[in-house]
């Protein structure tokens, strides 16, 4: 308890410190690097003549970047603590504890938030246990975790059909969500040269043999097509990949066809086996950046998760020659536990079956039929619908320049 009042004792106190306001804070959850921060912070540092710098909790993390040419500190650091107190704009991922709530106060704070979508988030929280954290917090809880239930300054987002989403989950007025769109989303629709000159400068080394394998599985067509299995984060951190699958079945039926199926973990997720033998069935690590992997990918296998509305940003091409206009990516809408997901995880905000597109199954026997046929193909008009949906005119991928620009306009 003397720890917590403390930093409730240095949030108060960093309300008097002067914040210049060409001096920039990024920061992720977990200390990982990654998501909207990580992308802005990296345009930043290219187009910008601001001071800006990453602070996280992670000694590991610090060291990785500074070894990659980038200024980052360590959050307990006299360096670390200075650059968060004198800085005037904070961006983060999810919450103020990506940085350091008690070093916020005075800060204008810019939540980039890490998905548009339809799931409830924050305040609009109603069953399961984070839901009930939500409405009826603890004294005990809101003390540990007083980062949950700041409001934002601003909060980031694609256009005004995300506004409300994010208006209501934030409780913040409409017009101080930023209809920019993701800067994430650059990678996404880069060229093949401006990709990998961005991965070859920062990213791990594993990044980039990961992207050397599936660029050469694109050029000499090692396998006919690459599926990603992305599931969204179940509150009850259950091993979704075995509990929901039979890998051995799925890897024949995937020999079969010449077809590679990678299993990414959501980065909350725990208790996952990742000791997978199989010839095609891999699993990528938790903490790796998927937006580098997602552009060599031809189907998507989701369920409840908002990566649909950013794998299909790619998906805007025609295929040419098919009976109907198809898209040229796919997605499997892999809905076993939908009943149960919506009354013990979470409710949606908006209905999930007019905001979602793709072929659905309900268990794994229908998983496997359809990946056994190969009959997952998306309609060209449906993955326009969607993307035009939740992304509208911030389909433009200038979100770093806009939002950078918003900045400097409040600098002046």
């Amino acid at each position: 308890m003397i720890k917590v009042l403390l930093l409730f004792l240095v949030y108060f106190v960093s309300f008097i410190f002067i914040r210049k306001r060409n001096r920039y804070t990024f920061g992720g959850p977990l200390g990982t690097f990654r998501d909207n921060a990580k992308y802005l912070f990296l345009y930043a540092m290219e187009h910008t003549d601001a001071d800006v710098a990453w602070v996280t909790s992670s000694r590991r993390l610090v060291s990785e970047l500074q070894d990659r040419g980038l200024r980052a500190y360590q959050v307990r650091s006299f360096k670390g603590i200075w650059h968060a107190l004198t800085s005037k704009y904070w961006f983060y991922n999810s919450y103020l504890s990506d940085i350091d709530f008690s070093l916020s106060g005075g800060a204008i704070t810019i939540n980039l938030w890490h998905g548009v979508g339809i799931k409830c988030i924050e305040r609009n929280l109603k069953s399961s246990y984070w839901g009930n954290i939500r409405q009826h917090p603890t004294v005990d809880y809101f003390l540990r975790h007083p980062h949950q239930y700041i409001r934002p300054r601003y909060v980031l987002s694609s256009n005004d059909f995300q506004s409300e989403f994010f208006a209501s989950s934030f409780d913040i007025p409409k017009h101080r969500c930023l209809e920019f769109g993701y800067p994430r989303n650059w990678i996404l629709k880069a060229t093949e040269e401006e990709r990998m000159h961005f991965i070859e400068m920062y990213e791990t080394e594993e990044t980039v043999e990961w992207v050397e394998r599936l660029r050469k599985n694109l050029a000499e067509k090692v396998y006919q097509k690459v599926m990603i299995y992305m599931p969204t984060w179940r509150d009850s951190q259950r091993d979704l990949f075995t509990q929901s699958m039979d890998l051995h079945r799925l890897n024949e039926a995937l020999v079969a066809r010449k077809e590679l199926l990678i299993l990414k973990p959501h980065p909350m997720m725990y208790g996952f086996d990742n000791d997978f033998d199989y010839s095609n069935i891999v699993l990528l690590d938790k903490f790796i950046d998927v937006y580098e992997i997602l552009p060599y990918v031809n189907v998507l296998i989701t369920d409840y998760s908002s990566v649909i509305y950013d794998f299909l940003i790619m998906g805007k091409e025609m295929v040419i020659g098919t009976e109907k206009p198809m898209c040229d990516r796919s997605v499997i809408l892999y809905i076993y536990d939908y009943n149960e997901y919506v009354k013990e995880s979470r409710e949606f905000y908006y209905p999930y079956d007019e905001n979602n597109v793709g072929r659905r199954v309900y268990n794994f026997d229908e998983l496997l039929k359809v990946i056994t046929e190969g009959d997952y193909g998306l309609s060209y008009k449906d993955c326009c619908y969607l993307v035009d949906r939740f992304w509208g005119e911030s389909q433009s991928y200038d979100s770093s320049r806009k939002l950078l620009d918003f900045v400097e306009t409040g600098r002046r």
